[in-house]
């Protein structure tokens, strides 16, 4: 009887630990125009995303005793999309257009603030994999480019790598990618 009763909980603990992760279905770069503005890339298969969250960590971040993420990250802005067709898409930070609004407003990016896009759908069902990204990131990639995080093995942790946009919208699009 006691075997079963551990069965038990560590099935429903590992439900628990595992159940809770939204699959990713694409990616989240960042870019800039050919006058040198930051604009949001996406790249998915699968269901289209709903919007991006823009959000940054806390200067003194630490999770409540609920371990509340809320309490550890500042929303920045949230960018909604009408009804997106296709496999990607894109729009500037600051001055989103092309069926793309924002709430409350564009955000005034900080230089000294490390900035994170998530794309989600607001049912929960999937998102796009995040980018960190730094206001002088800008300066990393040119029109047509698109920068991304990749896992360095060797380093155990992201970096920086810039890709062109076809390349992007082929990775955010690759069946493989997709849950």
């Amino acid at each position: 009887m006691r075997n079963w009763i551990c069965v038990v909980l560590m099935g429903t603990l590992l439900t628990c630990l595992t159940g809770c992760t939204v699959a990713a279905n694409g990616y989240v770069g960042i870019s800039v125009d050919e006058s040198g503005h930051l604009v949001a890339v996406l790249a998915w298969c699968g269901p289209a995303p709903d919007g991006v969250r823009l959000y940054h960590e806390r200067a003194t971040a630490r999770r409540s005793s609920t371990g509340n993420p809320d309490d550890v990250y500042v929303d920045d802005a949230r960018y909604h999309a009408s009804t997106l067709s296709g496999q990607s898409a894109s729009f500037r930070l600051d001055t989103p257009v092309g069926g793309w609004t924002v709430t409350p407003k564009p955000p005034s990016l900080d230089p000294a603030i490390t900035y994170n896009a998530y794309g989600f759908t607001n049912d929960s069902t999937s998102s796009l994999r995040h980018v960190a990204f730094e206001i002088d990131d800008a300066a990393k990639v040119d029109p047509g480019q698109v920068l991304i995080q990749e896992w360095d093995e060797k380093r155990q942790q992201d970096v920086d790598v810039v890709i062109s946009l076809a390349a992007f919208e082929q990775m955010g699009q690759d069946p493989r990618n997709c849950p």
